[in-house]
């Protein structure tokens, strides 16, 4: 609840005076941490012993530590999530730093799976003088002091989007940011061909390690739904064309509204976390084919795919999309689903993908998607493409050029 209510002043702060978001996120972080740094020293034996009991029982001596930029528990399951799962399961041991103070966490760590634990913010100091083997950096604000604090044999940069994403990316301490990371990481992980072009002159140095997906959570699943959900889907008259992910300003709203617009008929399905409240500023709710469902549980997610006759990635075309490696492609591919994308270049590379360069292209996916649904031929393609671009896979990747 305390998050949540220092996110809201945040964004009312942000709102009133957006010249100062930049220097707002800083002066977020660095509160944060001061306000760790604080608490640490009142609960120091007591984190450390539980960190070197942690480490003392675990069967794997390789350490990964990751400061995450959002939380474990996070409206949206994302990279940060499936890296640390995976790499867990692999027999590495990985400290997942939560981004707030955990205070219902007396230890300062939390058990997540075997191999894997959450680590309350103001614990973080204990990796101060205990080095890991690996510090893995995904672009946070306090990268750089991050680097500096934390002990550690090996430095990664998980370079995954386009700095342009964050509001503080594109600043002047967001650029000198990025470019020490850059500089200074063993290894620089990038997510798409996009953003490994934009670190060509660190190629020794990198490695190119595309999103992918778990294939049995989005292929095989036993999943009662929500109560009122499966009522409503039941209600529905028509195809169902459907988004999950965030809603943010890298959606094409405009297309949203046309496809709406000109197919009276279809249910336009958005599923996901609104932070910025766009439903309401581009008036999708002023249309009666548009229904937004909220964010749902990574859990729940194959079922509501399941509901879909064809699943979309509608971002507006331009740097973002270029360099976004889609987490969604591959889980809509293994649940089965034609898929309609605007004109993403790593979409592209998948003849599968119906891609799409103007709204009237879009449209026209759209009516060939729904003609193949059922088509089993296509189905099988569909999920062979998603077998073959595994998390699994992804991971041994990167642990390879570790190695």
């Amino acid at each position: 609840m305390l998050l949540v209510l220092q996110r809201n002043i945040y964004r009312r702060i942000k709102k009133t005076f957006p010249q100062y978001s930049t220097q707002l996120a800083s002066l977020a972080a660095k509160y944060v941490n001061i306000r760790a740094n604080i608490l640490y020293p009142f609960k120091a034996k007591r984190y450390t012993e539980r960190l070197e009991n942690i480490v003392k029982k675990s069967n794997t001596k390789v350490i990964f530590l990751y400061p995450s930029p959002v939380e474990w528990n996070f409206e949206l399951f994302q990279r940060p999530h499936h890296f640390a799962l995976n790499l867990a399961k692999q027999n590495y041991l990985f400290f997942f730093v939560l981004p707030f103070i955990d205070y219902k966490s007396n230890h300062g760590f939390r058990k997540i799976k075997p191999n894997l634990y959450t680590v309350s913010l103001e614990a973080i100091n204990c990796f101060k003088k205990y080095q890991v083997d690996h510090l893995l950096i995904s672009p946070k604000i306090d990268m750089k002091l991050l680097v500096n604090k934390l002990k550690h044999k090996h430095l990664l940069y998980d370079y995954m989007d386009d700095l342009s994403v964050w509001e503080w990316g594109t600043s002047e301490h967001g650029v000198s940011s990025d470019n020490f990371m850059k500089t200074n990481a063993d290894k620089i992980i990038v997510s798409a061909d996009r953003l490994f072009d934009d670190v060509i002159d660190h190629k020794n140095k990198v490695v190119l390690c595309k999103n992918g997906v778990d294939f049995d959570h989005f292929h095989s699943f036993s999943i009662k739904p929500p109560k009122n959900d499966a009522i409503f889907f039941k209600s529905l008259k028509g195809p169902n064309i459907g988004y999950y992910g965030a809603l943010a300003n890298w959606i094409d709203f405009k297309l949203i509204r046309f496809i709406a617009k000109n197919n009276k008929n279809y249910n336009i399905i958005l599923i996901g976390l609104d932070a910025d409240n766009f439903i309401e500023k581009e008036k999708l709710n002023n249309f009666h084919n548009i229904y937004f469902l909220g964010p749902k549980k990574y859990s729940l997610l194959p079922w509501y795919l399941s509901q879909f006759d064809v699943a979309i990635i509608p971002f507006k075309n331009g740097d973002i999309s270029d360099s976004t490696s889609p987490l969604k492609l591959f889980e809509y591919m293994a649940g089965g689903k034609p898929v309609v994308t605007t004109n993403m270049k790593e979409c592209k590379k998948y003849d599968e993908v119906l891609v799409s360069r103007t709204y009237e292209d879009f449209n026209l996916n759209l009516k060939k998607a729904l003609k193949i649904k059922t088509d089993k031929n296509f189905i099988k393609r569909l999920k062979n493409t998603a077998i073959h671009n595994s998390w699994k896979d992804r991971i041994k990747t990167l642990i390879n050029s570790l190695e």
